[in-house]
């Protein structure tokens, strides 16, 4: 591929890999490379086309394959899209392009954002400012729980659609994340009630990424604290919101890390 030309992932076309090449290489069979065959499509217009839900519908709809669906060049290249003047195609370039500046943009000042809370933190829960305490002074009895076990929830267990189930891959920017978050019906979720999430709910990972934070806001009421997770439930007379910022600091990060157990999978009990 060259630089300018679109590269596609045909496999798996629902995770919508897209990008447009800014320098010259080589890509593996799972790549389809496209560019305008003539001057009547724009360049620049063909990777938004290639990003608008009708394009990803047919994708996806033209893909073979149960674990890992392909679609095939002959049914995409049978896509088909209206195309206005070349007139026209300038005018909405400009208006995406436009789009996608305050867009970048944005996502530039969330980063420095970020890396100004990341500063905050480090300063203000520096241990060398304050006094160590058990996290457990701050929570009940039942304050600190993992999650239910694999015996308790199997993979035959989880439904398209039912109960959330957070897993620590949907602890996103301190968030809890629907985009790939696994259910299970309601009789399951009874069952397991003990793992049952109330507002104010601290959520972390057991294992792997150990610097994952979530905190549980009023919609994730009653869903479930995943396999993989831990469930922290300070004291009413605590701010939940203080906690996620002590426990999100670098410095709680390097102490769960260094106190996990094991070195190929990092793990917390």
């Amino acid at each position: 591929f060259r630089p300018g030309q679109v590269l596609f992932g045909k496999r798996r076309a629902y995770q919508r890999k897209v990008a447009v090449a800014d320098f010259e290489g080589v890509c593996s069979s799972d790549i389809y490379v496209f560019e305008p065959k003539d001057d009547r499509l724009l360049p620049e217009l063909l990777p938004f086309l290639c990003q608008t839900e009708a394009f990803y519908e047919h994708a996806v709809g033209t893909s073979a394959g149960s674990l890992s669906p392909r679609t095939n060049w002959t049914q995409l290249a049978n896509y088909e899209f209206t195309l206005p003047p070349l007139e026209e195609q300038s005018r909405i370039l400009d208006v995406l392009s436009t789009s996608d500046d305050v867009c970048n943009t944005y996502r530039a000042c969330l980063d420095s954002a970020y890396a100004l809370r990341a500063s905050i933190r480090a300063t203000e829960f520096d241990p060398a400012r304050h006094d160590f305490f058990p996290l457990s002074d701050l929570c009940g009895p039942s304050g600190i729980q993992i999650g239910p076990f694999g015996a308790q929830l199997h993979q035959s267990d989880y439904l398209e659609h039912g109960i959330p189930v957070v897993m620590p891959a949907d602890m996103i920017d301190e968030q809890i994340s629907l985009a790939e978050i696994a259910r299970v019906g309601e009789m399951k979720a009874q069952e397991l009630a003990h793992h049952r999430l109330k507002p104010g709910d601290i959520l972390l990972p057991r294992r792997g990424e150990l610097d994952r934070r979530a905190l549980v806001d009023e919609q994730s009421e009653g869903w479930l604290c995943g396999t993989g997770s831990i469930r922290v439930r300070v004291l009413e007379a605590i701010s939940s919101q203080s906690v996620v910022h002590a426990l999100s600091s670098v410095h709680s990060s390097r102490w769960l890390q260094g106190n996990a157990v094991s070195t190929t999978m990092p793990n917390l009990n």
